[in-house]
């Protein structure tokens, strides 16, 4: 509902929702709109804000996180400090301090970054955190040794599967000799979660290692391949492979509750795949009706139909964003191009007319 609004309309009914119009404008109302990542809302309602009431934490983080996605970093700077003084013992500002200090180009300000970091180490409940941070720095900036002992704390300290993938990534980022053995642990850990399973097979995917991670999947249990966010993971890897009555198997009888579009996808893939048209064009009648009002699932569907060159679905879901979403930037141009590439006058005069609505 928030897509189709513009700022101001947003801002007002964010009002509503947190009590704004009630108790005025207030520091809440601008981290209810953060979370949106609605910049222009969370920009108004902060300027709402009366200066008698900006000398707080909530204030200060509020228009910290405000200024980082805007491109503000010495302002979000100025906020964090502020709010470090307004909450000497609250570790969310000096974590957020020292990440906006490591993206710095000044290599001062990145060591005063792993300077505070270290010394959060020995706050319990920053600890987990800033270790992360440390690990994540060394790695990239080639400290194998230092990346492997953050790492080893890390992992003695923190249970969560997360650490022990980080782990693993520096051990294969510095080629250690124990990755092999590392990597079998953590499959065996993580195959019974669907959740643990799709970030492990992501990272294999994305570190060059897709093969690995496909073979592996096959291996997972069932019930657990069945579950999101894994499933559409694996009939993804069904499709790579071209196994049609596989897909068509897998996908049969399930339910993805709100990525249930992509379960209608990859069925109408399988059908076609299949040589059954008729089967595959109402699967996918049923995939684009049940993202109709989701803008980020259609957006989803028009990826993965473009990357099977499915041009009439492309041309298709691009109508229903515009049509829905008059005002989305990406596909307005994407459509046009594709209608001035095809000379379809028609349909640009349509598309001008739906733009100016």
């Amino acid at each position: 509902m928030l897509d189709r609004l513009d700022a101001e309309e947003r801002f007002a009914l964010l009002k509503m929702a947190t009590g704004g119009l009630r108790i005025g404008v207030s520091a809440r109302l601008a981290k209810t709109a953060l979370a949106f990542a609605d910049y222009r809302a969370a920009d108004l309602a902060l300027k709402g804000v009366p200066e008698t009431e900006r000398r707080n934490f909530e204030f200060q983080m509020a228009a910290a996180l405000l200024c980082l996605p805007t491109g503000h970093p010495a302002q979000a700077e100025e906020h964090l400090l502020a709010a470090m003084q307004l909450a000497p013992t609250n570790i969310v500002a000096p974590l957020k301090l020292a990440a906006l200090r490591l993206q710095a180009s000044d290599t001062n300000r990145q060591q005063q970054a792993r300077a505070l970091l270290l010394a959060l180490r020995t706050n319990s409940a920053a600890k987990a955190d800033a270790l992360r941070m440390l690990t994540e720095d060394a790695g990239r900036t080639g400290q194998g040794a230092a990346a492997l002992g953050y790492a080893g704390e890390l992992t003695k300290y923190s249970e969560e599967f997360r650490d022990s993938l980080l782990r693993l990534q520096v051990v294969h980022r510095f080629q250690r000799d124990d990755y092999s053995a590392a990597l079998v642990e953590l499959k065996a850990r993580a195959k019974a979660n669907a959740l643990q399973a799709y970030e492990l097979a992501q990272w294999l995917r994305t570190s060059g290692q897709a093969d690995d991670a496909e073979a592996w999947l096959k291996l997972v249990p069932e019930i657990v391949r069945q579950q999101l966010p894994l499933a559409p993971l694996y009939a993804g890897a069904l499709d790579k492979e071209a196994d049609w009555a596989g897909l068509e198997t897998f996908v049969r009888g399930q339910n993805w509750g709100r990525r249930e579009a992509l379960r209608l996808l990859f069925a109408a893939r399988a059908l076609r795949g299949r040589g059954n048209q008729l089967a595959a064009s109402v699967e996918w009648r049923k995939a684009i009706k049940a993202a109709d009002k989701d803008l980020p699932l259609l957006r989803d569907l028009l990826d993965i139909a473009s990357a099977w060159n499915w041009e009439t679905e492309v041309d298709e879901l691009l109508w229903q964003i515009v049509n829905g979403w008059p005002k989305d930037q990406p596909a307005f141009v994407t459509l046009h191009t594709r209608l001035a590439k095809a000379g379809n006058t028609s349909g640009l005069r349509t598309l001008y007319a739906r733009a100016s609505q």
